[in-house]
């Protein structure tokens, strides 16, 4: 609800419809926006989208559809890592994919058509903090899940630098106002790259898959 004042603004990022019967040939749309939360990527910055009730209405739901999809298939991950660990194995790399496939999993619910906060109606200091942490945890906790079935990467000392920057942003975003964390959020898109980059390298290893997986189905027992 925009209002003149931060006072009088409640801040919202859940879309809504307004669906009107027009009595004349031409409409004057009038629209209003207030930004007082997020003066990095706030107001309006996302398309409009004008159409007939049921155009629109369908657009929507096949949207929604597809990213309920691909929840659907992350957490068949979850179920299959959850049968493993019933199974009797008992690595660490299993338990950190399981997190991860939810943090992915989060974060295709709170973008887009924002499905977890029109469900919930989260408010939006909430849901920005759902959105930032779901990204960067899913970026990191890959780095983590490779590190673990790649040892040799573990000698190389710049993972833990990272592991600190995630830490503090993770705090930073988590306990700042919304107004002030969101610069933080900035500096959550450098912490993904490290991730990219360790899956390059995880993907040149000479023959080491094999290996790795291997160990990931094998053991029964906590490294």
């Amino acid at each position: 609800m925009p209002g003149k004042t931060a006072k009088d603004t409640v801040a919202s990022e859940a879309p809504y419809q307004v669906a009107f019967t027009p009595d004349r040939s031409e409409v004057e749309l009038i629209i209003q926006v207030a930004n007082f939360v997020n003066e990095v990527d706030g107001g309006l910055f996302q398309t409009i989208q004008f159409g007939t009730e049921d155009m629109v209405k369908g657009h929507k739901l096949f949207s929604v559809a597809m990213q309920l999809l691909v929840c659907v298939f992350l957490i068949i991950h979850v179920l299959y890592g959850a049968v493993l660990f019933l199974m009797g194995v008992r690595r660490r790399a299993l338990f950190t994919l399981v997190l991860m496939m939810v943090c992915t999993c989060l974060s295709v619910l709170v973008t887009d058509d924002k499905s977890l906060v029109a469900w919930l109606n989260l408010p939006y200091g909430i849901s920005f903090r759902l959105y930032t942490l779901s990204y960067l945890w899913a970026t990191a906790l890959l780095l983590v899940f490779i590190t673990q079935l790649y040892p040799a990467l573990q000698k190389r000392p710049w993972h833990r630098y990272y592991g600190i920057a995630v830490l503090g942003l993770t705090a930073a975003v988590a306990l700042m106002p919304t107004i002030y964390a969101a610069w933080f959020d900035l500096y959550t898109i450098p912490c993904c790259l490290p991730a990219s980059c360790t899956c390059r390298c995880s993907c040149c290893a000479p023959r080491r898959g094999s290996t790795a997986m291997r160990s990931f189905y094998g053991s029964r027992s906590w490294p």
